[in-house]
């Protein structure tokens, strides 16, 4: 027969297993909508380079956040800030393709992150073919 001190001990590492998957659980229930934008701002980014050699720039607050073009480094710099833009530019002939102003509400669906854009046909192809994949 276990000693009262072995059953609390047994009991105590039942119950933090038990608050880890809650945590675990409200953790993953809250990533699945960043997950979700981060796919569409992905999809977005893959769409511009496959068509036209883009140059990406995110700024917030007129700040530029990316060094890089890696696909990597361009989705961390939007979502480590609330509010920013991510600027299309044509490598060739430096002309902006168009702009995507983002808000990050963690609440909001994946459709919502994207507050303004460029009201052209580029822009509008690459949202309307990006949310349609997600």
């Amino acid at each position: 027969m276990e000693s009262r001190n072995e059953y609390l001990g047994r009991l105590s590492y039942r119950w933090r297993i038990v608050r880890a998957a809650l945590v675990l659980g409200y953790m993953v229930e809250s990533m699945k909508h960043l997950m979700k934008s981060r796919a569409l701002i992905r999809s977005i980014l893959r769409d511009a380079r496959y068509t036209e050699s883009v140059i990406v720039l995110v700024k917030s607050e007129g700040d530029q956040l990316n060094e890089s073009q890696l696909e990597r480094d361009i989705l961390d710099a939007v979502f480590s800030v609330d509010e920013s833009e991510i600027v299309l530019i044509d490598r060739h002939n430096a002309r902006t393709l168009g702009n995507l102003f983002i808000v990050l509400d963690y609440d909001s669906e994946p459709c919502e992150i994207i507050q303004d854009y460029s009201d052209n046909a580029y822009t509008e192809n690459l949202i309307s073919k990006a949310e349609s994949k997600i």
